[in-house]
């Protein structure tokens, strides 16, 4: 069965591909979208060249985390 945790690459349109095996909160790019990451990567760019931080729910890997990254879920 497809995984209904795994969201598209689009995210204005985050559930328009259940199965797709990336993480919901990163759109599977790896890297933190919350609020406050834009302020950490500004002060990281300063110091440190091409720095994105990763995101928290998968670590950076870009893969859901409730099916590992396969886009299929036990029934």
């Amino acid at each position: 069965m497809e995984c209904p945790d795994c969201y598209g690459s689009v995210p204005a349109f985050p559930s328009d591909d259940p199965g797709s095996g990336k993480c919901s909160d990163c759109y599977g790019d790896g890297t933190d979208h919350s609020p406050f990451s834009g302020l950490r990567k500004l002060a990281n760019d300063l110091f440190v060249d091409d720095y994105d931080p990763p995101c928290p729910t998968c670590s950076g890997t870009g893969q859901c985390q409730t099916c590992g990254g396969t886009g299929e879920v036990e029934d």
